[in-house]
């Protein structure tokens, strides 16, 4: 699984570099692009890192997984913006509509939170 993330991550970086990173960064697609990118990046390498990892103390084990959850919610976040931000742009720039996706693409964040 995080092979596939790495490749896909090299196989399109240069063209990353030329659509994102050459513009202002201040645009809410620009920023979604960026967050949903590099949070899969950093689950992936978290995967790897941890995968053959014994983890000797709660703590340890406690930590890691706050790290992934913290990750895995950032992505439900991710998702739920991406949603929205679509419906407001199909939806000839309803908020209402555009609120409505986002509530709804909240419920795995509020049901993964508790």
């Amino acid at each position: 699984q995080s092979v596939v993330v790495f490749h896909e991550y090299l196989a399109t970086f240069f063209t990353e570099v030329d659509v994102i990173w050459s513009r202002r960064l201040t645009t809410p697609t620009a920023i979604l692009f960026i967050l949903n990118r590099y949070n899969t990046l950093f689950q992936a390498v978290l995967f790897i890192l941890f995968a053959d990892v014994a983890f000797n103390t709660d703590l340890s084990c406690k930590s890691t997984w706050c790290l992934n959850a913290a990750f895995i919610l950032i992505s439900y976040v991710t998702w739920a913006l991406f949603s929205a931000l679509r419906v407001y742009s199909i939806g000839n720039r309803n908020t209402y509509l555009a609120s409505a996706s986002f509530c709804f693409g909240m419920v795995p964040f509020a049901t993964n939170l508790v």
